[in-house]
């Protein structure tokens, strides 16, 4: 069961879909994720990256984000992050794109301030995602990524970029990032 922890949709059950395409981010991540960057929620403009059942944006949503654009590739992803947003009221705040990342990063004008990005693990697709935000210039000045992979797995990074925070939950390695004071 994948509860909103927090905000002004707190205590709601979400959908969660039925696939194994698809690792829901658990509550107590969750949870000490959104400790740590509730101060940058306030107003903020967020993407949900892999978003699976949209949890991470809901709760940056439920929080105080101004708004949040979900992107998955598989469609039982997307139906379940659009129940979730009826089930929550937002979908007045939301977008839900069912395409790849590259696709999508290739495709938008949109630019963000906080980015969630969980996807597959072990294929690399943190940095190829990066990449492309930073060369379409997606990522606001002061724009937070909030990272998650695998345990094990080292988290490459574009140049200009640097990890400012990093815990291990289990199997799960969250990292925050943000670009370095140098580049833009």
């Amino acid at each position: 069961m994948m509860r909103i922890i927090s905000g002004s949709r707190r205590g709601t059950v979400l959908f969660s879909p039925v696939t194994d395409k698809t690792r829901p981010t658990t509550d107590r991540v969750r949870e000490n994720i959104f400790n740590i960057i509730r101060f940058n929620l306030p107003g903020a403009k967020a993407l949900d990256l892999f978003s699976g059942s949209g949890g991470m944006g809901i709760e940056a949503l439920s929080q105080g984000a101004q708004s949040c654009v979900f992107v998955d590739c598989e469609k039982a992803a997307t139906d379940i992050i659009k129940k979730n947003l009826e089930k929550t009221r937002l979908t007045d705040v939301s977008k839900v794109v069912r395409a790849s990342f590259d696709a999508y990063i290739n495709s938008t004008r949109d630019t963000f301030d906080i980015i969630f990005l969980d996807p597959p693990y072990h294929k690399n697709l943190i940095y190829e995602a990066m990449k492309l935000i930073k060369n379409k210039g997606l990522d606001n000045d002061g724009c937070l990524f909030v990272l998650e992979c695998d345990s094990d797995e080292e988290v490459k990074l574009p140049s200009g970029y640097e990890i400012i925070r990093e815990k291990i939950y289990g199997r799960v390695k969250v990292s925050l990032a943000k670009r370095g004071e140098e580049v833009k």
